[in-house]
């Protein structure tokens, strides 16, 4: 199957399949009728704009080892200036990149400890769990906080 067709295959599903009537209305969407069909030729130049954004090679690499994306959700738990655990202040966020030597990822508050435990699943490998050092935090302008810093060492039970 070409990459044209699989395209229009995923654009298949009806926006009923999405939201209902009474999401639709409350969106302020104009309402969904079976007579109107989706207009896959737009949906499709559309996707295509936005994965060539999204898609592009990087031109200047400072690091030696490449970052790879992350799109899993982490668990970040902070570390005290003594270095105990504060469960308790234990928040999900959303990785972005992680290479051999660093990590970064989406959270929505400010983070105020520098040391950290990031623990994530990978559905085929399992479980990741490693001490990072916090080392830089932007506001994206969106409502969120991008930050990112240093491995420091695994901290995965012994085999």
């Amino acid at each position: 199957m070409d990459a044209h067709l699989r395209e229009l295959d995923l654009m298949t599903a009806t926006a009923t399949d999405f939201l209902t009537a009474q999401e639709t209305k409350a969106l302020g969407l104009p309402p969904y009728s079976d007579d109107a069909p989706l207009r896959h030729a737009e949906l499709i130049a559309e996707f295509r704009k936005l994965r060539q954004a999204l898609q592009r090679p990087v031109k200047f690499e400072r690091r030696g080892y490449g970052r790879i994306p992350l799109p899993l959700l982490l668990r970040v738990t902070p570390f005290d200036q003594t270095g105990q655990r504060l469960d308790e202040l234990a928040m999900i966020v959303v990785g972005k990149d992680i290479s051999p030597h660093g990590i970064s990822f989406f959270h929505e508050q400010p983070l105020p400890h520098r040391r950290a435990i990031v623990a994530f699943e990978h559905p085929e490998v399992g479980t990741f769990t490693m001490e990072i050092d916090l080392s830089w935090c932007q506001f994206t302008g969106t409502g969120w906080y991008v930050s990112g810093g240093r491995l420091i060492r695994s901290l995965a039970p012994a085999e």
